[in-house]
């Protein structure tokens, strides 16, 4: 079961608008048709108007809708414990403080943290309910979003802090760590920031220095074989990471994946994690050090 139901998506905000404006004016056919395209799919068109011409949807007659008010949008009670389920979640609070309407106060969410098992996610995660975490998280999105610097006290691999200026450009979340790292510019030889490391971050009035030119970019290239549900793990385990999936047979698949140069350490772990599911084809050092890899496990008897 999907569950935002088409009558919710693309046609309907497609009709909906068509409706919205035609209470303004009478509409053609052509300005019904860019609306087809602009708030639905390229094919739209081809049901959504024959259905409003013919009248097998009675809402408008030769282009005058026979509603009297704008079309609205009530959510159903299943999306409304969907969003009950978002603020719930324990990383919430990073980005809004506003409670949870008395609406969905009375609404069971969707699903709980209990609801799910990591078995390959890191124990360590942030502490996401730490007030402080949250201040340094919000002080970041101001700086990101107003394009200015930012002073971060920062505990270094010394054990001490230190107050580091820099121009914070994005952040970063890894879902097998459980860790957000902010990605910074201005600092020699540091890219990356660890949130929970940052003991306090104030926002400068400085402009922001330009973000870094994108890191060097590889392209891995592997086939998977839909065996013990390995493709949505797979989907799952590589989300924030450019890739393209194509369908070679009967459950196999070739997946070409793009990853930052500076992650390859992680990526060739996960990619270790899916044993004779994953086939790496490409690239050549890429599958060298998956080989050695392989070798040590062997080597210490680890199968």
């Amino acid at each position: 079961m999907q569950l935002f139901d088409e009558v919710y998506g693309a046609y309907y905000n497609a009709v909906a608008r068509i409706l919205k404006e035609s209470l303004r004016a009478p509409l053609t056919r052509e300005r019904m048709k860019e609306i087809c395209d602009q708030e639905a799919f390229a094919e739209s068109f081809l049901t959504i108007l024959p259905a409003l011409e013919k009248g097998e949807w009675q809402l408008l007659k030769e282009g005058v809708p026979l509603l009297r008010h704008p079309p609205v949008l009530p959510p159903t009670k299943l999306q409304l414990c969907w969003l009950k389920a978002i603020c719930s979640d324990r990383r919430f609070r990073l980005f809004c403080d506003a409670p949870p309407t008395k609406e969905l106060s009375s609404l069971p969410p969707l699903w709980s943290e209990q609801d799910y098992f990591y078995f390959d996610r890191y124990s360590d995660g942030d502490d996401y309910e730490s007030e402080q975490y949250i201040r340094n998280f919000r002080a970041l999105l101001l700086a990101i979003e107003e394009k200015k610097q930012a002073f971060i006290e920062y505990k270094m691999r010394d054990g001490n802090f230190h107050w580091l200026r820099c121009s914070p450009y994005a952040l970063e979340y890894s879902e097998k760590d459980d860790k957000f790292r902010a990605c910074v510019s201005g600092i020699k030889k540091i890219r990356y920031l660890n949130l929970a490391r940052m003991n306090r971050v104030t926002v400068s009035e400085r402009d922001a220095a330009p973000p870094r030119e994108p890191p060097e970019r590889e392209k891995l290239v592997f086939a998977l074989k839909n065996q013990r549900n390995a493709l949505e793990r797979a989907l799952t385990h590589f989300a924030h990471f450019e890739k393209e999936v194509e369908r070679t047979g009967e459950e196999e698949y070739s997946v070409r994946m793009y990853y930052d140069k500076e992650d390859e350490t992680e990526v060739l772990i996960r990619i270790l994690s899916f044993g004779p599911m994953i086939r790496v084809l490409a690239p050549e050092n890429f599958l060298t050090q998956l080989k050695e890899r392989l070798k040590k496990q062997k080597s210490c008897g680890i199968r």
